[in-house]
């Protein structure tokens, strides 16, 4: 078993995530169905989690996995998504993200690219968010470069996470699936 890496969170967040799980969309709770009660392939998720500052659909700790269900709100704030996202993965998160439609049309689509994702990252490292700082000292302006491999990677292979930036076509989706994709699948 991975260790378990504990992320801050601001406390007043607690609260609204509680509501949010009361009030969850459809697809929250159709997808939700599925991520509970470590039904996908034995790991543990948790609904509405609050990370630092922001909270998360879905959180897969021992994963570092973040689930994030993109609805019709998020077309007005895709770029304020693509800071947040940047954000939680400079803490160790990586992400995948689908939109609502795909979740209530193609629900075993999706539960396969989760599943290909478990099964492709299972064995992975987990990320060091504690060497953010080694890699803005290595060159990386923004502070955030999720190719570059953490200390305890170097020597391995390093594959990024196509789902994350919106460059994976699923074949059982039929279109890219992503940050940022619209629904013609362009960033």
């Amino acid at each position: 078993m991975k260790r378990k890496v504990i992320i801050p969170y601001n406390p007043k967040l607690k609260e609204v995530a509680r509501q949010l799980r009361k009030s969850g969309t459809l697809s929250e709770v159709l997808l939700w169905k599925y991520l509970k009660k470590k039904k996908m392939r034995g790991y543990d998720f948790d609904r509405q989690k609050p990370l630092s500052n922001y909270i998360v659909d879905f959180l897969c700790n021992e994963l570092m996995l973040a689930i994030e269900i993109d609805g019709c709100s998020h077309n007005e704030k895709a770029k304020e998504d693509r800071i947040r996202q940047a954000k939680l993965e400079s803490l160790g998160i990586r992400f995948l993200r689908f939109h609502d439609s795909d979740i209530k049309k193609n629900i075993q689509g999706v539960l396969w690219v989760i599943e290909d994702w478990i099964r492709k990252h299972k064995d992975e490292p987990t990320p060091n968010p504690s060497q953010e700082g080694n890699k803005k000292a290595a060159g990386d302006s923004r502070g955030v470069n999720k190719y570059t491999p953490v200390p305890s990677q170097e020597g391995k292979k390093h594959t990024p996470n196509p789902l994350s930036r919106g460059e994976y076509k699923s074949p059982l989706l039929g279109r890219e699936t992503g940050v940022g994709a619209n629904k013609d699948g362009e960033l």
